[in-house]
Formats: structure tokens, C-alpha cells, sequence
């Protein structure tokens, strides 16, 4: 929050962020090939000559590889040729990774100069590695990494491998598991990986899909089945998404159940309902869901804040999403982030514009002067 004093005046701009936000709620419907196909299309999970190989067992250097792709840092590993490991049982073709997880604390090897490049790993060692992506492992320790995963994250229980011998599959399901979870500083690694450019900003629209047909409760190993799938689900829901169609008309009901969930939602709690908010401020909200599209957070696309056009404001606010699919959803995910929702439950504000455009969501509060 922060607080200008003026003459008579008090402008308090509270801006605030969320992060591109996924709701997993059970990945039990979803087959291994499917969490595998959504990873491969955002450079996330790589097959061999062999295909996915997911009722293989993983190798410690491809959870090593899986560990530097989640951090976002493959890229930075082909910058540039890192100084040797020392390790003799690495392959040729892996060796410059090897050698940046070296260099950069990512690995100590196994010993005697040894990396481990063909040893198996267990689900408490991929545990440990998604946690440390996730920036979580002091929070964790090798030995309880398995419960940790649990308390820390979107992985349930039931996610984790119930057989002792763990495999590809399991690497993919809990890596997509992983990628909508919490960072230590409250983003989603999805949401940040997209921001670093580490991975393109369609991963958005692969993983929306395959969240659509797991709300579904659908398995299928056929593709035109799947996409199939994904637009019923879309028509489903009753908003109008089927094949990413999306009228005028839709867009307004959009806002309209949007704006009726948050004046029922201040009403639970003492507050007065917010008013409609006027022409201009409402083409603007709508203007905003363009922007974030190019570029997500407050700061719009020519370096302004997104609050500058209401300095003349008494208050104003603003909250924006990416990727929930209805207004019950993506009021939800605010509610659920302490900064949003003070926000929505603000007594300070009187109106609210809202924006929205597949799947982008725009909120803006303000009080005018009197």
C-alpha cells in the first residue's frame, strides 16, 4: 500500500498482482501421457527414439535435467560452455549440463567423481529436486521430502506413486502438479517461468486445456477425443468457449456475474455493494485485458502504471488474472490472495469497472472526488 498526503487529500493506490493461477483439483482422471504431451509442447518433458519411455524408472541425470527446466534455466546452461565437473561417468551429450549444476550448486555428485548420471531415482529423491525448483527445500529435507511435498504444495497424496518403483510417468504428473504450485514468494512457477521467458506464453492455453479436461472427468489416449473433450467441457460450463468462440454478449455476462459475486461477497460482510463505474473507466478496464495479454502485471505496456489515468482519484485499485475459466473461479482465486481480497472487501472503494477477454480478468476500484 502506498499513501500520498496532499492538501485535504489522501490518494492510497493499492496495486496488486496475481499471478497466473491454475485450480488442479484432482489429477486422478487424467492419464500419464496426457500430463507428458502437455509438457512436451512447452519444451518441459522430452522423449527418446523410444517415445516417452513413461513405465521406465528416471535416471538421476534426468531428474537433474527436469530440476534445471523448471528452474528455467536451460537457456542459461546453452550460453555458454561451464568449466568441467570433474565427473567421469557423465555422457558427452550431457556434460555442459553437468557442468553448469555444478558450477551453480545444483549437484556435488555422488563421490570418488561421480555424478550418478544412471542411477534410478525414488520418489522422495524427485520430491527433493521439485521442491528446490520451487524454492521450498529449506522448508524440507531429503528425509521427510515426501511429506513436504504434500503440506507445500498442489500434490496430494494420492499423486504420489504407490508402488515402490518410481517412473517417468510419475516425473510428468507431478512435474504439471509442481508447475501450478507455489514458489517461496507466492507465485505459481508456471506464471514465473512465463514471465522469465523461460517458456512461451501458450503454455497458458496447454495447460487451461488439459485443467478443462480433467474437470471433465474424462481419460482418453486419442487426441481427437481429447480435443473433442476440451470443447465440450467448454460448452459445458455454459460460457461460450466452445472452439475459443466467445461473443459480446458472453463477455458482458462474464462481467455482469463477476460484479454481482463481489457486491454478494461485501455483503457477507457488512459492506455496502460497489457501483457500476462509468463509461470511461469501464472502457479502460476492458482495454487493461488486452494489455496484461502482452504484458501481465501493473505496469502497462508503455511503462505507466496502470493507476496513472485515476490519480485524480481519491482511491483506486486494481486486480487482474490470467486463466480462470468462469467469474466463480477467478473471484475465488482473489479471495483466496490476502492482497486481493482487501481489495474487494475495501470500505474505501464505491465503484468497480470490470474487464474481460479469454481468459484475462480486470478489476478496477476507485472513489471519485466529491
Amino acid at each position: 500500500m502506498k499513501k500520498n498526503i496532499g492538501v485535504c487529500l489522501l490518494l492510497l493506490i493499492i496495486t496488486s498482482l496475481i499471478s497466473t493461477i491454475f485450480c488442479f483439483a484432482d489429477s486422478s482422471h487424467i492419464s500419464a501421457p496426457h500430463f507428458a504431451d502437455r509438457l512436451s509442447e512447452i519444451g518441459m518433458f522430452n522423449g527418446t527414439g523410444n517415445g516417452f519411455e513413461l513405465d521406465r524408472a528416471p535416471t538421476r541425470l534426468e531428474g537433474l535435467i527436469m530440476l534445471i527446466r523448471l528452474l528455467g534455466k536451460s537457456s542459461e546452461v546453452d550460453k555458454q560452455s561451464w568449466p568441467d565437473s570433474g565427473f567421469n561417468d557423465v555422457p558427452e551429450w550431457a556434460k555442459n549440463t553437468v557442468n553448469y549444476a555444478k558450477v551453480s550448486g545444483l549437484t556435488n555428485g555422488i563421490g570418488s567423481n561421480k555424478f550418478g548420471s544412471n542411477m534410478t531415482l525414488s520418489t522422495r529423491d524427485y520430491a527433493t529436486l521439485l521442491l528446490r525448483a520451487l524454492q521450498l527445500d529449506d522448508q524440507s529435507s531429503w528425509q521427510t521430502a515426501e511429506q513436504d511435498i504434500v503440506k507445500l504444495t498442489k500434490i496430494k497424496q494420492s499423486d504420489l506413486p504407490n508402488s515402490t518403483t518410481f517412473l517417468r510417468s510419475d516425473v510428468a504428473k507431478l512435474s504439471y502438479i509442481t508447475l501450478l504450485s507455489n514458489t517461496q514468494s507466492g507465485e505459481r512457477l508456471l506464471n514465473k517461468l512465463v514471465n522469465e521467458n523461460a517458456i512461451d506464453k501458450r503454455a497458458t492455453k496447454i495447460i487451461i486445456d488439459l485443467e478443462a479436461l480433467n474437470h471433465y472427468a474424462i481419460t482418453t489416449d486419442n487426441k481427437s477425443t481429447y480435443h473433442e473433450t476440451v470443447n465440450t467441457y467448454y460448452t459445458a460450463t455454459n460460457y461460450g468457449l466452445a472452439n475459443n468462440c466467445i461473443t459480446a454478449d458472453d463477455h458482458n455476462t462474464f462481467k455482469q456475474e463477476l460484479f454481482t459475486l463481489v457486491n454478494a461477497e461485501r455483503r457477507k460482510h457488512g459492506l455496502t455493494d460497489l457501483k457500476i463505474a462509468d463509461a470511461e473507466i469501464e472502457a479502460y478496464a476492458q482495454m487493461r485485458t488486452d494489455e496484461i495479454a502482452e504484458k501481465f502485471g501493473h505496469v502497462r505496456p508503455n511503462g505507466d502504471s496502470s493507476l496513472l489515468v485515476l490519480k485524480e482519484m481519491i482511491t483506486s485499485g486494481e486486480n487482474i488474472a490470467s486463466g480462470q475459466l468462469t467469474p466463480e473461479e477467478v473471484l475465488t482465486d482473489w479471495l483466496n490472495s490476502p492482497v486481493h481480497r482487501v481489495n474487494i472487501l475495501s470500505p474505501n472503494f464505491e465503484y468497480l469497472a470490470i474487464g474481460f477477454k479469454p481468459y484475462n480478468w480486470v478489476q478496477i476500484f476507485y472513489t471519485p472526488p466529491k
